[in-house]
C-alpha cells in the first residue's frame, strides 16, 4: 500500500471489506502480529550490555 509521507497506514473501510469478502484475507490474531517495536533506548541498552560483556572478555 502506497501512502503519502505521514499518513496513516491503515487501511479504509471499503478496503478492508475487499480484502475479507473479494480475497479471503481476515485480520491477523494476537497470536499472529509481530511484537511491538523496541525503543532507541531499549536498543542501545542491549548493545551497550554486549559491548561491556565483549570488553570484560577480552
Amino acid at each position: 500500500m502506497f501512502a503519502a509521507p505521514g499518513r496513516s497506514r491503515r487501511l479504509t473501510t471499503v478496503q478492508r471489506w475487499m480484502c475479507e469478502h473479494v480475497l479471503g484475507i481476515q485480520p491477523a490474531g494476537e497470536d499472529e502480529k509481530p511484537p511491538p517495536r523496541r525503543s532507541q533506548a531499549d536498543k542501545w541498552a542491549t548493545n551497550y550490555g554486549a559491548a561491556r560483556l565483549w570488553e570484560c572478555r577480552r
